[in-house]
């Protein structure tokens, strides 16, 4: 099951530029069990998942980047991956875009409590829909908000 995720997380590690850092890197508590990285389009969030992913868990047994909008995430399941991904052994596991999964907040609820010593890190581009939903994640979850690039119009 985990293979494709695995092989997908390889390509993009590897394409990753890891000769700069935003400064938020710095500032983010990555021993949280569970982070949120909002902010627009395009201002690094993936970028950031995959380099501290690359800094922090090199080996894809144990750290895993997914795109909640893939269609195999989709149509497999977020709490069925991460939890498989937790019980073999996985520590961190990165879901970018996680805003664009139906329910997303309950099954991170579910993967938070079922796996205390599993963390998750999330990123979405909304942040009004990522820190709002179904389930309660308010006292679970640490936000960090990468700000936006100013126009040369601004």
């Amino acid at each position: 099951m985990l293979l494709p995720f695995h092989e997908i997380h390889a390509r993009l590690v590897a394409d990753t530029p890891r000769d700069f850092t935003r400064s938020l890197y710095d500032r983010i508590d990555w021993r949280a069990r569970l982070i949120a990285l909002v902010g627009p389009r395009g201002v690094g969030k993936t970028t950031l998942l995959l380099q501290h992913v690359a800094r922090t868990h090199p080996e894809v047994e144990r750290g895993l980047y997914l795109s909640a909008d893939h269609v195999r995430v989709q149509a497999l399941g977020l709490y069925e991956i991460g939890a498989t991904f937790f019980r073999r052994g996985g520590e961190v596991l990165l879901v970018d875009e996680v805003h664009r999964y139906p329910g997303w907040t309950t099954e991170i609820k579910s993967l938070y409590d079922a796996f205390p010593k599993g963390h998750v890190v999330l990123s979405g581009s909304s942040s009004i829909e990522l820190l709002r939903g179904g389930a309660d994640l308010s006292r679970r979850l640490v936000a960090y908000r990468l700000p936006g690039c100013r126009s040369a119009s601004s």
